[in-house]
């Protein structure tokens, strides 16, 4: 009767080669993977530091306490709510500065010098905005991009009054253009007028220096 018992399997010789010693006698690499952290965890460990994993971790409590007002974080609101203390002048935030290619520019500032306005002081608001926006002792007010400028009041609704009556007559102007053009159409129609003849028709719009010319200022 042939011998059943099992035979322990004998290391190849080196003339077998090393290759099928790496192959079949090398130990097995533990397989490692990175650690991953998900919401659950950051709950776990935000729940331990609070002494209990059982309960619910101090922030999350919060998120649903009625006592705690919502609220965003800012820096102060007193920039856009800044009010003058003259009742016949008007604040307005004019872009201050802009970066370009060539470097700061001050060309929308500069434009606001021009229309009128002046750098608004801390002298000029009722209510003192918050310090991180007061530059030169008081004299600038600046957040950000953006400084805080004031005008007259009558200068301000002068200029919102010349607007008003520029768009009304460029609005008029349109609208009579178009309504030429109708007319034009329908004569066409009612006269059979050649088409080469219909296209060197056209209703006259005078600009702003030919009405200027004729009625003086408007």
């Amino acid at each position: 009767m042939a011998d059943q018992t099992p035979q322990t399997p004998t290391p190849p010789t080196a003339q077998q080669g090393s290759a099928v010693n790496d192959v079949f006698w090398a130990k097995p690499t533990p397989q490692t993977h990175p650690p991953t952290v998900d919401n659950k965890d950051i709950l776990v460990q935000a729940a331990r530091s609070a002494g209990s994993v059982g309960r619910r971790p101090s922030l999350t409590n919060d998120l649903f306490d009625d006592t705690i007002v919502a609220k965003p974080l800012s820096m102060g609101e007193g920039f856009f709510s800044s009010r003058p203390k003259n009742p016949e002048v008007v604040f307005r935030a004019v872009t201050y500065s802009v970066t370009t290619r060539d470097g700061p520019s001050f060309l929308r500032y500069e434009q606001a010098r021009s229309q009128g306005y002046t750098n608004a002081t801390v002298l000029d608001c009722q209510v003192p905005p918050p310090p991180s926006f007061i530059k030169d002792n008081g004299q600038r007010i600046v957040n950000g991009d953006l400084i805080l400028m004031k005008i007259s009041k009558a200068d301000y609704r002068g200029a919102l009054k010349y607007n008003q009556q520029q768009a009304i007559k460029a609005t008029q102007r349109a609208g009579a253009v178009e309504s030429g053009n109708r007319e034009i159409v329908k004569a066409m129609q009612e006269t059979n007028m050649p088409s080469r003849l219909a296209r060197k028709l056209q209703p006259f719009s005078p600009d702003s220096r030919e009405l200027k010319k004729d009625f003086g200022e408007m």
